[in-house]
């Protein structure tokens, strides 16, 4: 079974009601008001390092933080902060038809949207997880 899915419901579990009035979406409607978070692109690689009989995945997975640029970029800092305090370490989220080993801080940054006129924050983390054996 491929974790993408459970992972990231797992960080949505953990993040949305925790980030006090900003909103967590998957995908955010065209027109949300800032400041609003994001769960933003995954990847993952089998890692069966453990063991023949283990199968175990490596993933990165970013979260993303938008916000107006008439605010600034400290309110995104402030909020990607608030993530890594609620992520980083955290090894009991519940991460459905996996243990996780360990989710850990890997990269943060803002930059200006070309596209729109708003701030991008994006946090990185990595991930370790594993599926019981059958």
């Amino acid at each position: 079974m491929e974790p993408s899915l459970s992972m990231q419901k797992a960080i949505f579990a953990a993040l949305n009601g925790s980030l006090g009035s900003v909103p967590v979406y998957d995908e955010a409607p065209l027109g949300a008001a800032t400041p609003y978070v994001q769960i933003g692109d995954d990847a993952y690689t089998q890692d069966d390092s453990h063991g023949p009989t283990e199968r175990g995945w490596l993933g990165i997975i970013g979260v993303e933080v938008w916000d107006a640029r008439t605010a600034g970029r400290s309110g995104i800092k402030s909020i990607l902060e608030t993530i890594d305090g609620l992520l980083h370490g955290n090894e009991s989220l519940a991460v459905a038809g996996f243990t996780l080993n360990w989710i850990r801080y890997q990269a943060s940054s803002t930059v200006r949207s070309d596209e729109n006129p708003l701030y991008r924050g994006l946090i990185t983390f990595e991930v370790r997880l594993e599926e019981p054996a059958p």
